[in-house]
């Protein structure tokens, strides 16, 4: 039931976001944990303020689990974030300088 609910707040979150939504916010991050095999990646992220999500540490999805190959924990990253299936996932993620 929390669970659900927190969906339903992150989700009217995203619509009220409008047009904020449909132009790419790269967020910047640091790894703390690589999950390949559960496809998920923990991250300490900057603001993302498409969906006004404060600054935070927390795991995240990854679309497409090939792309956390080769990451390390305390590297610099940045990275999209998407809905799918009802849940914020990281849909697109690079390391940085």
């Amino acid at each position: 039931m929390e669970r659900t609910v927190k969906h339903w707040i992150f989700a009217t979150a995203l619509v009220c976001a409008g047009t904020a939504w449909a132009d790419v916010e790269w967020v910047r991050g640091r790894v703390v944990k690589v999950e390949p095999d559960k496809a998920r990646i923990t991250l300490q992220h900057a603001r993302i303020k498409s969906i006004r999500m404060e600054a935070m540490t927390m795991p995240f999805k990854v679309i497409q689990p090939e792309r956390l190959q080769g990451l390390k924990v305390g590297q610099k990253v940045r990275f999209t974030v998407a809905m799918q299936d009802d849940h914020l996932m990281v849909d697109a993620l690079e390391p940085v300088q």
